[in-house]
């Protein structure tokens, strides 16, 4: 359900800045761009916060065990910190893909996992022996590094260069389409 929600901003969001800046509209590019972030900062402080303070009720909704719901209710805390760093991941993923940056956004996700969420889960779990709570922990930092490396490429890009670059590979695409149509015409 969480999920659900994170990616579904996402697409809206991919969608509306990628339209954008074809129709050679990078300030409104930007503007969306900027309003999901923001959008994505206050949905995910309310959840989490939601999760955090009704842990106790989420645990029991779940199961009668006492253990599990202990160990749900420890949880709880990191993965109400996991949410804010996942949903600005995933929805500023969606800006990322609408500017075309996919490959620069394969080497953050990468190295952000390998140099940080990995070695951090180790550490964590098991050099600070806090067992599955130090393998979650280490999502939220991820995440949020993932995010910043995402907010900093959106927000230091040149809007009007990357829509006249799009503007220009729509254009030098539509004109080899029409070559091709020819040919196969004649």
């Amino acid at each position: 359900f969480l999920f659900a929600t994170a990616i579904g901003i996402s697409f809206s969001t991919a969608s509306l800045v990628g339209n954008s800046l074809g129709a050679n509209q990078p300030e409104n590019a930007k503007r969306y761009a900027s309003m999901s972030v923001v959008l994505s900062l206050l949905l995910s402080t309310v959840i989490s916060t939601l999760t955090f303070l009704l842990r106790n009720e989420i645990a029991a909704m779940f199961t009668e065990h006492e253990e599990i719901a202990l160990c749900v209710v420890g949880l709880a805390p990191v993965m109400a910190s996991l949410i804010t760093g996942d949903f600005l991941q995933v929805i500023t993923g969606g800006v990322i893909r609408a500017m075309g940056y996919q490959k620069k956004a394969t080497v953050y996700c990468i190295l952000m996992y390998w140099l940080f969420i990995v070695p951090f889960a180790y550490l964590f779990a098991f050099k600070m022996e806090l067992g599955v709570n130090g393998l979650w922990l280490s999502s939220p930092i991820g995440l949020t590094l993932l995010s910043l490396a995402f907010i900093y490429v959106i927000f230091s890009t040149d809007w009007n260069g990357l829509s006249q670059q799009i503007v220009e590979r729509i254009q030098k695409e539509k004109e080899d389409m029409e070559k091709k149509q020819s040919i196969l015409r004649d």
